[in-house]
């Protein structure tokens, strides 16, 4: 079984994520949330520097305001460079309505 936190997509609080990692979970989720909050992709590009094994990703995805290359290049960016593939699969319900 896997645990995972999701946290509110503020740039101070991606410690959290880090946290989260020390006391033993495995995925950690920043909602997109566009215009409202900071940028979940700056967040968890933070949070891909100061961690090393626990999966990221976004718990959603505005597909009305972010078209899908540009959301591929972020999620590519991040894996490219920590270069170890810890950006969390999509989920399933996620992958039905993309």
């Amino acid at each position: 079984m896997e645990f995972g936190i999701t946290i509110a997509p503020h740039i101070d609080r991606w410690d959290l994520i880090q946290y989260g990692e020390e006391l033993g979970y495995d995925r950690a989720w920043v909602p997109d949330s566009q215009m409202i909050w900071s940028d979940c992709y700056s967040i968890l590009a933070l949070a891909a520097a100061n961690t090393t094994k626990i999966k990221i990703g976004t718990g959603v995805s505005i597909a009305g305001t972010r078209i899908a290359p540009v959301t591929a290049h972020s999620i590519g960016s991040i894996n490219h460079w920590r270069q170890t593939g810890r950006f969390s699969d999509l989920e399933p319900a996620t992958r039905q309505c993309a």
